[in-house]
């Protein structure tokens, strides 16, 4: 078993902007392929990891995660004093 300490500083808060802007470019792909092939033009390749999901269930897929991300960002602030967010964004 992990130690409580260690998966605490796993998830901090450069962790948690770094999965929303992962999650922000994956939302940008979504709508970049909607643009360029149809919002109802879907795929069924072996390595979609949906097939047969349309270019719009991806852009909405895609937009639930971004919210989550935020969420959890919002949770962490929340959650932790100026002191703890300034020691997690120490430049090192």
């Amino acid at each position: 078993m992990s130690d409580p300490k260690t998966v605490l500083r796993r998830d901090t808060g450069p962790k948690k902007l770094k999965h929303i802007t992962e999650e922000c470019a994956e939302l940008i792909k979504a709508i970049v392929k909607a643009e360029t092939f149809g919002m109802f033009d879907c795929y069924y390749e072996t390595d979609n990891k949906y097939p047969g999901e349309t270019n719009e269930e991806a852009i909405t897929r895609e937009i639930a995660d971004v919210r989550l991300a935020i969420h959890r960002w919002e949770q962490y602030r929340e959650t932790t004093t100026h002191m703890q967010r300034a020691r997690d964004f120490e430049i090192k």
